[in-house]
């Protein structure tokens, strides 16, 4: 009888003539193709592409508003916690003026933001001022969750969501 360790290459079907199993091979080549269409399918896009930078910063402002809500409406955290995140969405807004080179429209790059291009018109009002104004909305907000008061916060935020990302995104964010 002969033993796998004294096997010729060659002599077992499921091997290929490089070595190992051609399940596993054919497996490898799938995931290696299936990443390289990924990677093309997001042809014109870079991990340092500011419309990925500006996408992934909003989620970021929006994973610490979702926290803020969960502490009005589920109790969940603290003031402290609150704050926090109010501070977070302050230091996001000072990032935002970064964000919006020329070039990164929906006109310009379609399928890919919702950014209208009249945001470039007068971009130091646009931009420069609502990420100003953003930034003291949440300052706002940091300052009542400093002082517990749980209506205070909730009017903050409701200032913060109308006035500071209400106010860029009605005008200036195309509908899905």
């Amino acid at each position: 009888m002969i033993r796998n360790s004294e096997r010729l290459p060659g002599s077992d079907p499921n091997e290929t003539l490089l070595g190992g199993n051609t399940n596993i091979k054919i497996r490898y080549v799938v995931l290696v193709g299936v990443g390289m269409g990924l990677l093309t399918s997001c042809a014109g896009m870079s991990l340092d592409d500011p419309i990925i930078a500006r996408k992934n910063l909003m989620r970021d402002n929006n994973n610490n508003l979702e926290a803020i809500e969960a502490y009005l409406k589920e109790n969940k955290g603290g003031t402290a916690d609150v704050a926090s995140h109010a501070r977070k969405v302050a230091s996001i807004a000072k990032q935002i003026k970064g964000l919006f080179p020329k070039g990164t429209s929906l006109k310009d790059r379609p399928g890919q933001t919702r950014a209208k291009p009249a945001i470039w018109a007068k971009r130091a009002i646009h931009i420069e001022q609502a990420a100003e104004i953003m930034y003291g909305y949440a300052m706002s907000l940091a300052d009542a969750a400093d002082s517990g008061d749980k209506r205070a916060i909730g009017a903050a935020l409701d200032q913060l969501d109308k006035r500071g990302c209400g106010g860029c995104h009605s005008k200036f964010r195309a509908l899905k």
